[in-house]
């Protein structure tokens, strides 16, 4: 179901009469994502991640390639839910036309309590707890 905005997305594009004339260009925010839509596109598709192999999407800081990437895609993925914090500026100042794709939307997130993290790599020994 997680899939589901990411292969619609993907399905409309293949189908299109735009994408029978040449191979999709897709930026993806992070290797998963990216794998993910090239299982999807297959060879209708030429993925790009912008953050790379064991690279942090937190942290990481777009260079002016990554900007002429996304200002020559025909379709952007990103995870959202605040994980590509530096999205928005990079696709403002690449020029890019489209509207990203959110991997997230529509998914309904799970609320914490007040100053617990959700993922241990963030408590550094602290124990989580869902409320």
């Amino acid at each position: 179901m997680k899939l589901l905005p990411i292969s619609l997305a993907i399905g409309t594009l293949l189908i299109s009469p735009f994408s029978l004339a040449k191979t999709v260009n897709v930026v993806a925010s992070f290797t998963v994502l990216a794998d993910i839509v090239k299982q999807i596109g297959g060879e209708q598709v030429q993925v790009k991640s912008l953050v790379g192999p064991n690279g942090d999407p937190h942290t990481f800081e777009p260079t002016p390639q990554d900007s002429q990437a996304l200002a020559q895609a025909d379709v952007v993925f990103i995870s959202g839910l605040g994980l590509e914090g530096w999205m928005d500026r990079l696709v403002s100042a690449s020029g890019y036309k489209g509207q990203p794709v959110i991997a997230s939307a529509g998914i309904t997130t799970r609320s914490m309590e007040e100053g617990v993290s959700a993922s241990p790599i963030h408590t550094r020994g602290t124990a989580c707890k869902m409320a």
